[in-house]
Parts: C-alpha cells; structure tokens; sequence
C-alpha cells in the first residue's frame, strides 16, 4: 500500500509538472494533470465527499461553470462539438475537486510551484530569442511568431505571472536570500518584463501596465509617513501624465499629413520618369501620402532584382507585397522608385517580405509603431469598413455579429456546442465580412458565455469567478489579486477557457491559490 507521504510527493511531482508545462507543451500539462486526478483517485481522497457542509460554498460556486456546460447540452443541437467543450473545460471541474480536498500547500510547496511555472516560462522565453536571432529555424513572420510552443497572447499570461510570482518570492524572502540570489531574481523578472514588450502582445502589456500601477499604488499606500505618500503620488501621475501624452502624441500624430507641393506632377525619378499622383487617395505613413510620387515601373523592376517574393505576390503572412513596398517607403519620406528601393538595407527588405508597412513596426522594442499601427488599422475600418488581416478590427466584427447571435438567444442562449454553427451561419449570411481564415468567434470570454448561456448563464459565470475570492477574502493577498487582474482581463480580449492552455492556466492556478494555498475554510479529513 502506497503511503500519505508517496501520494504526496505525486502530488506535488504533478502540480510542478503542470506549472513548468504551461508555457512549453499541452501534453506535459495533460500529464500533469491527469497523473494529478488518478493520484488523487488512489489515495480514496473522494471519500471527504460527505463531508461537504456549507463551508464549502466557495468551491461549489466556482464548479457552477462547468455546470453551465452540462445545463447547456439540454439546448444544444452539435453534442458532438458540446462533448468537445465540456472536454476542454475538464480543468476547472477537476482540479479545483483535487487541490480543495488535497492537503493545503505549505509555503515552501507553494514556492516550488512558483519557480517551476518561472523556470518553463525563462526557457519559453529563451527560445523564442534564439528563433528570433536564427538560432532555431523556423519562419518568423512577425514578433508574435516568437512563442514557439503556445499562442503568444497566452505565453504573455503566463508571463506576467511569473513576474508577479517572482516578485512575491523576491519580496517575502528577500532577508534570506543571498546577494547574488537577490541580484538572479530582479534581474530575471526585469528580463521577463522586457520580454513583453519583445513578444509585442497588447493584451500582455496592457495587463502587465496595470499589474504595474496596482503595485506601485500598493507600494505607496504601505508608506507611512504622509508627505512622502503625497509625493509618490505626484509623481506617479505625473509619470501616467506623460504615458498618456505619449499616447494620444502618437494617435495625433498619424492624422497629421505633409503640404503637397503645388509642382508634384512635374517630379521626376533619377532615370528621369514622371511619377504618378493619386490626389483623391488620402492613405498616409508617418504623415506621408502613400500614393504620391509612385513609379510603379521602376518599383517592380528594382524590387524583383532585390526582394526573395515578387512585387505582385503575397508576402509569408498574407499581403501584398507591393503595397507594403510601398508604404515603407512613404513611412520613410522616400519616393516610390528605384533609388527608394536600393536605400533599403538587407534587414528592411527582409521585412517588407514578411508584411511590414511601416519603419516604425521595425523593431520590437518600438511601442509607438504598435500604436501607430492600432490606429491605422481603426481608422481604414472606420473609414470604408475594410478589414484586411487587421486582429483589432475583425474582433468588432466578431463582436457584431455576437451581439446578434445573443439577441436571437437573450435568455438561454444557443446552448453549449450550437456557438460554433451560429457563427458559421451570420458569416453565411454576410460572406464578404472577412476572408474564411479569419471566420472566427468573439475572442471575448464575457461574450462567449453570455451568448452560449443567455443573460442569466452569463452573469452566473462572472459571479462564480468573483464571488469564491469575495467570500474567501483572497483578494487581500497581493499575489491573488494579481492573478485575478491577469485572468478577468484576458477575457476582454481572449476566449481564455476555449482552449487547452488558457482554460489549464485559470483553473490550475484558482485551485493552488484560492483553494489550497490561502484556503481558509477548516482542513477537511477522512
């Protein structure tokens, strides 16, 4: 007979395995948590089951989400892709079950938990700087190609959770710690840090920007002496003064535009051709217009001598090549001809191959180019409704039609598997919205639910999210509520719980932090 301390040394075998496996592979998190389930299985720890008493109530709520799935098989139609849901969503009925009625996680088990979730994300980030440099060979159409193993926008997730993790360990042992193991952590979390903005996730710098200010007011609120809370806050603003300066600075600054030279139809190239003028096109790079001195000849003959994709093709990622050629330049102030062409260093014409448009998308270091980017990408969709390989404007597309779906279905919804055929029939029905590749769903968690499960079901799951850490008061710890922040923000630009990684994340982490490190709820024993 295998004894308490074996299962426990699975246990936590298992739940470091799942932590290391997040950011690097599926199947390792599978492992992980399927050797977790039947560990638990055969230590009989399911005979606690009677023991449940209102205490409880907390786990109970949260299980509600998974009891969503299974009410909502009575509406739907597809049970084969309902069955497939209810798969994916296995984690948040399981795990919770296992971590509340395992024994609660020391402080030191909690930490191996931690390092191991920051030691796979370290190696997640190590590799995708050697894909990025050409270490490892593979494609690199964009900076979001870098995260090898899972989409980049959950791989900053779990990013930023390392982050935080480290922090807290940093913080709550720093007396310990030796100097170089001090001096090991901050520098890592600093490299993880930068490394957000490297992956160039939105999502994962807008929660680590708030992750950020929440720290910092934490921070200055522990001060105890008046005055200096006072000018900390000062400052503070004054730093979030000249965020926001350098934000709306660059929004300003892609609606501001050159004064035409009234003799332009009279330019000439170097080989002394006329350019071409359209002045009824308003399309502008860096307050550049694009389709003003264009030598269409001398472009498509320089470029195919230069270029590994021809000017008329499609670049790796699905544009045309000649209109991103074409606004490099503009974005540069350079004409569109064979002198333009061969200005371009090696590393430019790599880029304008792969789909970049403008100068300033050219290092992943520049935040204004992902703004200037955003920006144009609105404002093309504004303008004509044209949205392209755009992620920003198809998911006002993807919200449109949600919003459509969920008032055909106010009340129950379209049922659990029946989301996927809803928006396959709105997108029958429009054909010309978007390119079949980016037929998609919300990419909003909230608006999923509340079109799978109606108004009821929706606001159900948002009470079963919040509700356990009101009851519990786990939000008084700082490193809960940075969980709580990364989680119930993803979700407004993510469908975190339709997929494998996203889903294992929130329900392996609300299980080790709520329901086994800070439970508060009396021990429960056999």
């Amino acid at each position: 007979m295998l004894t308490p301390l074996f299962h426990r040394n699975l246990f936590l075998l298992f739940s470091a395995l799942v932590a290391f496996s997040l950011p690097l592979s599926e199947v390792g998190v599978s492992v992980g948590m399927i050797g977790l389930v039947v560990n638990w299985i055969v230590e009989s720890r399911f005979r606690l089951f009677p023991k449940l008493s209102r205490v409880e109530l907390p786990l109970l709520l949260f299980l509600v989400i998974y009891a969503l799935g299974i009410v909502g098989l009575i509406f739907t139609s597809d049970f084969s892709w309902a069955f497939h849901d209810l798969r994916i969503k296995l984690p948040l009925l399981l795990l919770p079950i296992v971590f509340f009625f395992s024994e609660r996680l020391s402080e030191k088990e909690f930490r191996l938990i931690l390092l191991a979730l920051v030691l796979g994300v370290f190696i997640g980030s190590v590799a995708s700087m050697l894909a990025l440099f050409g270490v490892i060979p593979v494609e690199i159409s964009s900076s979001r190609s870098i995260s090898l193993f899972i989409s980049h926008i959950r791989f900053s997730l779990l990013v930023c959770m390392a982050i935080c993790g480290l922090i807290y360990l940093l913080i709550k042992d720093f007396s310990l710690l030796s100097i170089s193991m001090r001096v090991g952590g901050i520098a890592l979390a600093g490299w993880l840090f930068v490394f957000i903005f490297i992956l160039q996730s939105i999502t994962g710098m807008v929660i680590l920007s708030v992750l950020t200010l929440v720290f910092l007011v934490w921070k200055i609120l522990s001060i105890p002496n008046s005055m200096y809370r006072l000018w900390c806050f000062s400052f503070l603003g004054a730093a979030l003064l000249i965020g926001a300066s350098f934000i709306t600075g660059t929004i300003a600054s892609y609606y501001k535009v050159e004064i035409v030279d009234p003799n332009i139809e009279n330019y000439t190239t170097a080989n002394g051709r006329l350019y071409t003028n359209d002045f009824t096109s308003t399309a502008s790079e860096n307050g550049h217009y694009v389709d003003l001195l264009v030598c269409e000849e001398e472009l498509a003959r320089e470029w195919n001598r230069r270029g590994k994709v021809r000017y008329d093709e499609l670049s790796t990622n699905g544009f045309h090549v000649k209109y991103a050629l074409k606004r490099y330049l503009t974005s540069k102030g350079i004409p569109k001809d064979s002198v333009g062409v061969w200005s371009l260093c090696e590393n430019e014409v790599t880029a304008i191959s792969k789909g970049v448009a403008n100068v300033l998308e050219l290092s992943p270091f520049n935040i204004k180019g992902k703004i200037y980017r955003l920006v144009r990408e609105m404002n093309v969709y504004m303008q004509d409704g044209n949205v392209g390989g755009s992620s920003l404007a198809q998911r006002f597309v993807y919200w449109k039609l949600a919003k459509e779906i969920f008032f055909e279905n106010w009340l129950i919804g379209v049922g659990t598997g029946d989301l996927k055929l809803a928006y396959k029939q709105k997108y029958a029905e429009n054909p010309s919205l978007l390119a079949p590749q980016f037929q998609l769903r919300a990419h909003n968690q909230y608006i999923t639910m509340f079109t799978t499960y109606g108004l009821f079901g929706g606001f159900l799951f948002i009470a079963a999210l919040i509700v356990p850490i009101i009851l519990l008061r786990s939000w008084k710890e700082p490193l809960i509520l940075a969980f709580s922040i990364i989680i119930l923000l993803s979700m407004l630009n993510e469908d975190t719980f339709e997929n494998h990684i996203g889903v294992s994340f929130a329900a392996f982490f609300y299980s080790v932090l709520i329901f086994s490190w800070k439970r508060t709820v009396p021990e429960i024993k056999s």
